[in-house]
Protein backbone atom coordinates (compact mmCIF):
# COMPACT_ATOMS: atom_id res chain seq x y z
CA UNK A 1 0.00 0.00 0.00
CA UNK A 2 3.02 2.17 0.72
CA UNK A 3 4.80 1.44 -1.78
CA UNK A 4 1.66 2.28 -4.16
CA UNK A 5 1.24 6.07 -2.33
CA UNK A 6 4.65 6.61 -2.98
CA UNK A 7 4.98 5.24 -6.68
CA UNK A 8 1.66 7.37 -7.47
CA UNK A 9 2.89 10.54 -6.17
CA UNK A 10 6.47 10.05 -7.43
CA UNK A 11 4.64 9.97 -11.04
CA UNK A 12 2.74 12.82 -10.23
CA UNK A 13 4.04 16.03 -12.37
CA UNK A 14 5.67 18.76 -10.27
CA UNK A 15 3.21 21.03 -11.40
CA UNK A 16 1.05 19.65 -10.13
CA UNK A 17 2.43 19.95 -6.61
CA UNK A 18 3.06 24.01 -7.44
CA UNK A 19 -0.39 24.55 -7.69
CA UNK A 20 -1.68 22.38 -5.08
CA UNK A 21 0.85 24.38 -2.83
CA UNK A 22 -0.41 27.84 -4.71
CA UNK A 23 -4.14 26.75 -4.19
CA UNK A 24 -3.52 25.48 -0.42
CA UNK A 25 -1.77 28.61 0.31
CA UNK A 26 -4.77 30.86 -0.81
CA UNK A 27 -7.21 29.02 1.08
CA UNK A 28 -5.20 29.14 4.19
CA UNK A 29 -5.03 32.52 4.01
CA UNK A 30 -8.63 32.83 3.72
CA UNK A 31 -9.40 30.63 6.96
CA UNK A 32 -7.69 34.18 8.16
CA UNK A 33 -9.79 37.68 8.86
CA UNK A 34 -8.29 39.72 6.27
CA UNK A 35 -8.29 42.82 4.27
CA UNK A 36 -8.87 42.51 0.44
CA UNK A 37 -9.68 44.29 -2.48
CA UNK A 38 -12.98 43.82 -4.77
CA UNK A 39 -10.86 41.63 -6.80
CA UNK A 40 -9.97 39.29 -3.75
CA UNK A 41 -13.34 37.55 -3.05
CA UNK A 42 -12.50 35.97 -6.54
CA UNK A 43 -8.95 35.19 -7.28
CA UNK A 44 -9.41 31.67 -5.49
CA UNK A 45 -12.94 30.38 -7.06
CA UNK A 46 -10.88 31.95 -10.38
CA UNK A 47 -8.20 30.07 -10.07
CA UNK A 48 -10.34 26.36 -9.27
CA UNK A 49 -12.82 27.82 -12.62
CA UNK A 50 -9.60 27.49 -14.81
CA UNK A 51 -8.32 24.36 -12.98
CA UNK A 52 -12.04 22.77 -13.59
CA UNK A 53 -11.79 24.02 -17.55
CA UNK A 54 -8.10 22.68 -17.61
CA UNK A 55 -9.47 19.33 -16.12
CA UNK A 56 -12.02 18.98 -18.54
CA UNK A 57 -10.01 20.08 -21.64
CA UNK A 58 -7.37 17.21 -20.27
CA UNK A 59 -9.75 14.94 -20.22
CA UNK A 60 -11.17 14.80 -23.52
CA UNK A 61 -14.61 15.45 -21.92
CA UNK A 62 -17.42 15.08 -24.30
CA UNK A 63 -19.83 18.01 -25.11
CA UNK A 64 -22.14 16.39 -22.60
CA UNK A 65 -19.92 16.43 -19.73
CA UNK A 66 -18.83 20.32 -20.25
CA UNK A 67 -22.65 21.68 -19.98
CA UNK A 68 -22.81 19.07 -17.16
CA UNK A 69 -19.61 20.67 -15.50
CA UNK A 70 -21.26 24.54 -16.63
CA UNK A 71 -24.88 23.49 -15.28
CA UNK A 72 -23.34 22.41 -11.80
CA UNK A 73 -21.18 25.43 -12.13
CA UNK A 74 -24.16 27.88 -12.12
CA UNK A 75 -26.43 25.58 -9.50
CA UNK A 76 -23.60 25.55 -6.93
CA UNK A 77 -22.93 29.52 -7.68
CA UNK A 78 -27.14 29.76 -7.04
CA UNK A 79 -26.42 27.85 -3.48
CA UNK A 80 -23.21 29.61 -2.98
CA UNK A 81 -24.14 33.17 -2.80
CA UNK A 82 -26.13 32.97 0.49
CA UNK A 83 -22.83 31.93 2.10
CA UNK A 84 -20.82 34.86 1.07
CA UNK A 85 -23.18 37.46 3.09
CA UNK A 86 -21.93 36.70 6.44
CA UNK A 87 -18.47 36.93 5.57
CA UNK A 88 -18.06 40.38 4.83
CA UNK A 89 -17.67 42.35 8.41
CA UNK A 90 -17.13 45.69 6.60
CA UNK A 91 -16.23 47.35 3.29
CA UNK A 92 -14.29 50.79 3.16
CA UNK A 93 -15.28 53.02 0.22
CA UNK A 94 -12.19 53.78 -1.70
CA UNK A 95 -10.69 54.35 -4.07
CA UNK A 96 -10.04 51.71 -3.76
CA UNK A 97 -12.38 50.03 -2.38
CA UNK A 98 -11.61 47.41 0.91
CA UNK A 99 -13.28 44.82 2.20
CA UNK A 100 -12.82 43.11 5.64
CA UNK A 101 -13.88 39.64 6.06
CA UNK A 102 -14.20 37.61 8.43
CA UNK A 103 -11.90 33.92 8.16
CA UNK A 104 -13.87 30.64 7.48
CA UNK A 105 -12.72 27.25 6.75
CA UNK A 106 -15.08 26.27 4.13
CA UNK A 107 -12.62 27.39 1.44
CA UNK A 108 -10.03 25.61 2.52
CA UNK A 109 -12.29 22.09 3.26
CA UNK A 110 -14.03 22.19 -0.66
CA UNK A 111 -10.50 23.53 -2.17
CA UNK A 112 -9.00 19.99 -0.41
CA UNK A 113 -12.22 18.00 -1.95
CA UNK A 114 -12.00 19.24 -5.65
CA UNK A 115 -8.04 18.62 -5.63
CA UNK A 116 -8.45 15.30 -3.90
CA UNK A 117 -11.67 14.61 -6.51
CA UNK A 118 -9.35 15.33 -9.68
CA UNK A 119 -6.63 14.04 -8.24
CA UNK A 120 -8.41 10.81 -7.59
CA UNK A 121 -9.86 10.68 -10.94
CA UNK A 122 -6.77 11.25 -12.71
CA UNK A 123 -4.53 8.13 -10.52
CA UNK A 124 -7.63 6.23 -11.13
CA UNK A 125 -7.15 6.98 -15.00
CA UNK A 126 -3.70 5.94 -14.76
CA UNK A 127 -4.47 2.54 -13.10
CA UNK A 128 -7.71 0.96 -14.57
CA UNK A 129 -8.54 3.23 -17.58
CA UNK A 130 -11.04 1.49 -18.56
CA UNK A 131 -13.20 1.89 -15.43
CA UNK A 132 -12.33 5.31 -15.39
CA UNK A 133 -13.63 6.22 -18.49
CA UNK A 134 -17.40 4.68 -17.46
CA UNK A 135 -19.75 7.60 -18.25
CA UNK A 136 -21.64 7.79 -15.14
CA UNK A 137 -18.43 7.65 -13.10
CA UNK A 138 -17.08 10.82 -15.29
CA UNK A 139 -20.43 12.56 -15.28
CA UNK A 140 -20.67 12.18 -11.74
CA UNK A 141 -17.23 13.33 -11.09
CA UNK A 142 -18.00 16.17 -13.17
CA UNK A 143 -21.29 16.97 -11.26
CA UNK A 144 -19.24 17.06 -7.93
CA UNK A 145 -15.93 19.79 -9.72
CA UNK A 146 -18.50 22.10 -10.76
CA UNK A 147 -21.18 22.18 -8.33
CA UNK A 148 -18.07 22.83 -5.57
CA UNK A 149 -16.38 25.26 -7.82
CA UNK A 150 -19.67 26.91 -8.18
CA UNK A 151 -20.08 26.80 -4.71
CA UNK A 152 -16.98 28.66 -4.58
CA UNK A 153 -17.89 31.49 -7.22
CA UNK A 154 -21.40 32.66 -5.66
CA UNK A 155 -19.54 32.13 -2.26
CA UNK A 156 -17.50 35.15 -3.86
CA UNK A 157 -20.39 36.70 -5.32
CA UNK A 158 -21.92 37.22 -2.61
CA UNK A 159 -19.35 39.09 -0.67
CA UNK A 160 -18.87 41.57 -3.53
CA UNK A 161 -22.59 42.06 -3.62
CA UNK A 162 -23.02 42.35 0.17
CA UNK A 163 -20.34 45.01 0.00
CA UNK A 164 -22.50 46.69 -2.88
CA UNK A 165 -25.51 46.99 -0.48
CA UNK A 166 -23.28 47.87 2.53
CA UNK A 167 -22.00 50.80 0.54
CA UNK A 168 -25.11 51.87 -0.89
CA UNK A 169 -26.50 51.51 2.77
CA UNK A 170 -23.98 54.41 4.00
Amino acid sequence: MLQSAVAIASHTPVYVWFVLGLVLLRAWQATRPRTTGLAGPLVLPGIIVVLGVVGLVAAHATALEAAVWVAALLLGGLVGRPLGHHLLLRAEPGPPVRLHLRGSWLIFALILVIFALRYGMAVFDAVDPVTAHQPALRLAETVVRGALSGLLVGRGLGVLLSARAMRAAH
